[in-house]
């Protein structure tokens, strides 16, 4: 055995056939386990398949496409009249009782207003072109609302661009802040007189996010920049707080309506602290009771 392996070629043969040996192993096992559905699908594989009739694999109750629309929209509003919640209702504000003979008029308050958010990010995203708004809502209750309002927030020249979209789930992209978008209460000038004959107030207060895109903890304009973003009240707030513009309308409503409702408008818990106390306990509110003064609040 020795006399064999002093011989240099044979020594080399033994060296290369192993390694050669060793690679063949280690590809057979790799091509057992984790390459074989690559291997399958470039080689192809026999299939299993039903030969002959196929079986009733699904029977459905409805027989045409606007029968199934139309109970998939049953079952999403009996989705969401079992979770949306009634977080305040003083003196049993809510629901307000309107007829045909005295219609009631509210004038509902807040940028986001025109701009729901309907659905999450990613997966939980979808077409949300064909939803119904709050104004629509309003009117097939019985409800009258103020139009002026709706057309200023409506018109970005007046109100502001609004908040942004959610970034795409693939796009990676990371944020430091986002501004909610709310318009700052000295662009109401002039629509005091819209409101007067109203006879409640919503405020509306919309938070987006979802898969892919966790929202920030600060209010900095970018992960290189800590100033605050537009509406911000300080750039160490998150964007589950009101914000300052939030505030300031939050304020200036309650201070002209008797009855005012908040709506939180977001897939996410917010910080609302504010409901129930002047001081949310970190002191970023500021020193307005807005507890006294809103009635009730709906999530």
């Amino acid at each position: 055995m020795k006399e064999f392996f002093k011989n240099k070629m044979t020594r080399i043969w033994v060296i290369v056939t192993s390694v050669v040996l060793v690679f063949l192993i280690v590809l057979t096992s790799l091509a057992s386990t984790v390459l074989y559905r690559a291997i399958c699908t470039f080689l192809g594989e026999e299939r299993n398949g039903i030969s002959g009739e196929g079986g009733n694999y699904y029977s459905t109750e409805y027989d045409t496409k606007e029968k199934a629309v139309k109970r998939a929209n049953d079952v999403t509003r009996n989705i969401a009249e079992e979770g949306f919640v009634l977080l305040k209702n003083e003196n049993n504000i809510l629901p307000l009782k309107t007829s045909a003979s005295d219609k009631k008029k509210i004038s509902v308050f807040g940028k986001n207003s025109v701009n729901l958010s309907y659905a999450g990010s990613g997966s939980a995203g979808g077409d949300t072109s064909k939803a119904k708004t709050i104004y629509d809502s309003l009117e097939a209750a019985g409800y009258a609302y103020n139009t002026q309002l709706k057309a200023f927030y409506e018109d970005n020249s007046r109100s502001g661009s609004g908040r942004g979209d959610n970034p795409k789930i693939e796009s990676g992209d990371g944020i430091a802040g986002f501004a909610t978008g709310e318009t700052p209460v000295t662009a109401y000038s002039g629509l005091e007189s819209s409101y007067a004959d109203s006879d409640m107030a919503l405020v509306v207060f919309s938070r987006i996010g979802g898969e892919g895109y966790d929202l920030p903890t600060t209010m900095h304009k970018s992960f290189s920049d800590a100033s605050k973003v537009d509406g911000a009240a300080s750039a160490d707030d998150h964007y589950f707080e009101l914000d300052q513009n939030e505030q300031d309308l939050l304020q200036t409503v309650c201070e002209k309506f008797n009855k005012v409702v908040v709506i939180i408008n977001s897939s996410s818990p917010m910080e609302l602290g504010f409901l129930d106390s002047a001081d949310d306990g970190d002191g970023t509110i500021n020193d307005y009771d807005y507890a006294t003064h809103i009635d009730g609040a709906i999530w």
